[in-house]
């Protein structure tokens, strides 16, 4: 990624794995935002995370008509802070803008995304809603607060925004670094990238901001309790490994597990005044949390002993 004359207004960084039918429909999307915004100019870096399928036929089906230019980065490591990062060192765009593979923009997103930024006189990160795309799917990864919301002391930052509806002036990575690879679905910690990212702006003053009119649907596909609470065990494991990152620079999140904790111990001494659902689910996310700082310190282990063998 460079810091010199941009070459676009935005890019759109789509990060993929083994999901071609649903790349198919989120390209599609971006083709009608596009057409929605002529007078920006818009790129789109792809990441192909090590995909098995025929998402690469869909990507180059999508070239031939694409209404701008097209990048795209085969990114082998897996992880999703990987494949965001393969994608941010290819972008050109002022404004760099993410979504998913299983996600699709809504037609005036990338109008609604640059009126947001263009009068901001600072680096600045904003989220949008996240609607269901399939009402048949469980409504979980979705956020449809209809009000603004900015990320303030003590809030978590994983309150504010998710990962697939996201958007940031490029200055933000020149002052706060790329995504942690070790965090993100595809790697021992599942999750988070997005939301240790987040706060890591928070402790450089970056604006962190939640703007319900950047629309996107979001067609996860989960159906049953069961992926549910697998997903709630990623984002618990995600973020304990926040917690364990940055234990010792602030004590906003490792307060949040202390709160996580006395939560599951009030229900517990509640004498059946509490759901039982409620506890299973306190005991699942406390008990996921303990294990992500586990995990991360594991991680941090293998990373070093990585660097050690390369240096070797």
């Amino acid at each position: 990624m460079t810091d010199s004359c941009h070459a676009n207004d935005v890019t759109i960084i789509v990060c993929t794995r083994n999901r071609a039918d649903a790349l198919r429909s989120c390209l599609a999307s971006i083709s009608v935002a596009i057409a929605h915004t002529p007078k920006a100019l818009v790129e789109v870096v792809v990441v192909n995370n090590g995909s098995t399928d025929h998402t690469g036929n869909v990507i180059e089906e999508w070239k031939r008509s694409a209404p701008c230019s097209i990048r795209v980065v085969d990114q082998l490591k897996p992880g999703l802070g990987a494949a965001r990062n393969g994608g941010v060192k290819q972008a050109q765009g002022k404004y760099i803008a993410f979504t998913d593979d299983d996600c699709r923009l809504a037609p005036d997103y990338l109008n609604r995304m640059l009126a947001h930024f263009e009068n901001d006189g600072r680096p600045a990160i904003r989220g949008g809603m996240v609607k269901l795309g399939d009402p048949t799917d469980l409504p979980t990864a979705i956020k449809e607060r209809p009000e603004q919301l900015v990320l303030t002391y003590p809030m978590h930052p994983g309150t504010v925004a998710l990962g697939c509806n996201m958007a940031m002036s490029r200055e933000v990575f020149a002052q706060i670094g790329l995504f942690d690879e070790r965090f993100g679905a595809g790697t021992l910690l599942r999750s988070a990238e997005e939301t240790e990212f987040f706060y890591r702006a928070f402790q450089h003053s970056i604006p962190v901001i939640y703007v319900p009119d950047m629309i996107v649907f979001h067609f996860h596909g989960r159906k049953t309790l069961e992926s549910m609470r697998k997903q709630i065990v990623s984002y618990a494991i995600g973020t304990g490994g926040m917690a364990a990152k940055h234990a010792f620079s602030s004590t906003l999140l490792s307060r949040h597990v202390y709160w996580d904790a006395r939560a599951f111990v009030r229900d517990l001494r509640s004498g059946g005044r509490s759901s039982r659902w409620r506890e299973a689910s306190e005991f699942t996310w406390l008990t996921g949390v303990l294990r992500g700082i586990g995990l991360f310190w594991l991680s941090s282990l293998i990373r070093r002993s990585n660097a050690k063998g390369r240096e070797a």
